[in-house]
């Protein structure tokens, strides 16, 4: 926001409040108790000689100052990833993306797990664009609503978009060692133009534990990305979702979703599938997808070669509806 004196008045914003000059003190009498014809005195401080007027001056600034935050909405900061590596924030919520690392351009180094926690940690919504580049998670970080502990997949806890290059040339890749994607509670994700590949979920529960790719407990919407090769013991082999759910002209290749879900496995929220391909994907029960106690709206989307050890190779659903115009 900017603030500034001329001679109309203060300027507060990009010109939404103009406070004239003689209304200050008005303002200042009405909150601060001082009189507009007191006599002139001055005073010691630290500082030297300050007059009562330049502090009622002061005041007065402080408390239009007030009022116009109060008007304000948060500005959200964007950041630019600019780095492969995997390093963490290293001041997170301090508004600037850098792991401490200085690149030998001179700037810091900004990773993608960094920028996720600074997005993270403040109001707003954020946009972390993301180059071409294979991204590797090698490190842990704090990921509360992940089973309260340490984790190496990436862990969204605010209004995060990840905009990458595009899917054949973002890739996020966990290696097997972790999933790769957790989105918290309250959380809202925009993710495009990546593959999420190579996650692996050992374990889990109906409420939030799969998703070797994702594990969506906020709102996720995921566009012209690929999720593959990736694993989840128990729900979800590409992505496990318990909450709004939003894909469109994204592709499932080859995940096993272990119990159920083989490429999506979605619960309890209302989710749409829009455009996608799913194939190569398998799981006991819906090789493809799975939706439990949920209305599912997919179009437009190919199922091929998808497999169930039990029922469903495209798909399974059980106390719920799927409302479909697919090729199965």
């Amino acid at each position: 926001m900017s603030f500034s004196k001329g001679k109309a008045g203060l300027l507060c914003g990009a010109g939404s409040i103009i406070v004239p000059l003689e209304s200050l003190l008005v303002l200042a009498q009405a909150e601060l108790g001082f009189t507009r014809h007191q006599s002139l005195t001055t005073v010691s401080t630290d500082r030297g000689l300050v007059t009562m007027l330049e502090k009622r001056w002061v005041c007065a600034i402080l408390f239009v100052f007030t009022v116009c935050m109060a008007g304000q909405t948060t500005h959200a900061q964007d950041f630019s990833v600019n780095s492969v590596s995997d390093n963490a924030e290293a001041n997170v919520g301090d508004g600037v993306c850098s792991t401490g690392v200085t690149l030998a351009n001179g700037t810091p180094e900004c990773t993608l797990r960094a920028a996720i926690q600074e997005a993270s940690a403040r109001p707003g919504a954020h946009v972390i664009t993301v180059p071409a580049g294979t991204y590797t998670l090698t490190n842990a970080t704090p990921c509360p609503a992940s089973s309260g502990g340490v984790h190496r997949h990436y862990c969204i806890a605010g209004n995060v978009s990840i905009v990458g290059a595009g899917a054949n040339t973002t890739i996020l890749d966990a290696g097997r060692q972790d999933r790769v994607i957790f989105i918290s509670p309250n959380a809202t994700a925009q993710i495009s133009g990546v593959t999420i590949q190579n996650g692996h979920q050992i374990g889990g529960t109906f409420d939030g534990g799969g998703g070797g790719g994702i594990m969506n407990q906020g709102t996720l919407t995921l566009s012209v990305s690929v999720v593959q090769l990736s694993i989840s013991d128990t729900f979800g082999g590409g992505v496990h979702s318990i909450g709004p759910l939003t894909v469109r002209r994204s592709s499932f290749l080859n995940n096993s979703g272990g119990q159920t879900g083989g490429g999506v496995y979605q619960e309890g929220s209302q989710s749409t599938i829009e455009d996608c391909v799913f194939t190569g994907n398998a799981a006991q029960n819906g090789g493809g997808l799975s939706n439990l106690s949920s209305v599912m709206d997919v179009t437009g989307s190919l199922f091929l070669g998808n497999t169930a050890t039990n029922e469903g190779g495209g798909f399974s659903a059980t106390s719920s509806t799927i409302r479909s115009t697919c090729t199965w």
